[in-house]
């Protein structure tokens, strides 16, 4: 849903699961929070794993990786 992440940045979390098509703008928040973005290992849920990376990347934020058993 549009401005999930945006609601979910504002908070004091450390961790942002399921970013989905994050945005620049978000990333940017995530980044100057400290909050880490998640790259998930389960099936179904790395849809957008190489969107997330490659943003994170670009503007320079914390990626964690979240790896199912």
């Amino acid at each position: 849903m549009p401005g999930t992440n945006r609601a979910a940045l504002e908070c004091p979390i450390d961790i942002l699961a399921h970013p989905g098509l994050i945005t620049n703008e978000e990333a940017d928040l995530a980044a100057r929070r400290g909050i880490f973005l998640e790259i998930s290992a389960r099936k179904g849920h790395c849809l957008t794993n190489g969107h997330v990376a490659r943003t994170a990347q670009t503007i320079g934020a914390n990626l964690i990786l979240a790896a199912t058993p």
